[in-house]
């Protein structure tokens, strides 16, 4: 529920419960509301970071093996794995490899979505073919780029072997970055 429609729903719940109450009963009476109404979801507002590949100024670290970029509470990790081929040493995109394994995290531990913009199309469908089915989350596909929408946050993502080389200029996470109730 969008917060706006969360807000007018809960004021108008609270006017109609707290009507005819004693003072000393309407705080247990809000606080039921809330809580049946899980407030700490819609009370945790969802916010988004990017992490660009356009240069090597977000990548904090870069081996052979594998490479770790960073920015805004994000961290994306590409792991050589299985490959026969090195991790690449490339940005504006980065260049991922077959069979090689990508790790998404966010410092809130509440990721809610992720986007991957791929550089093109071709590479917008091997990044999907790779993720394949996910449990508890849906993934779409447009034009270029990959979103998957997680049923329920979760602290991270992985991409345990990509199925064909992807090309990436960026990623955005959407978080929950308010309280939670469950």
């Amino acid at each position: 529920m969008k917060q706006s429609t969360f807000s007018a729903v809960m004021a108008n719940s609270i006017k109609n419960l707290l009507q005819g109450y004693t003072k000393g009963i309407r705080f247990v009476a809000v606080l039921m509301v809330l809580l049946t109404m899980g407030i700490g979801q819609a009370w945790g507002a969802e916010e988004t970071a990017n992490l660009s590949f356009a240069s090597t100024a977000q990548r904090v670290s870069q081996t052979t093996n594998k490479q770790v970029w960073s920015n805004g509470g994000i961290t994306f990790t590409n792991n050589k794995a299985s490959s026969s081929n090195n991790v690449a040493n490339y940005s504006n995109p980065v260049r991922l490899y077959a069979n090689s394994e990508v790790i998404v995290e966010h410092t809130s531990g509440k990721i809610t979505k992720i986007v991957f913009d791929c550089n093109n199309a071709t590479y917008a469908t091997a990044m999907k073919n790779s993720i394949g089915t996910v449990s508890g989350a849906t993934v779409s596909v447009s034009s270029d780029k990959v979103t998957v929408t997680f049923n329920a946050a979760v602290a991270s993502f992985t991409v345990a072997q990509l199925t064909a080389q992807v090309r990436l200029d960026s990623i955005s996470v959407t978080y929950s970055s308010g309280c939670s109730y469950n």
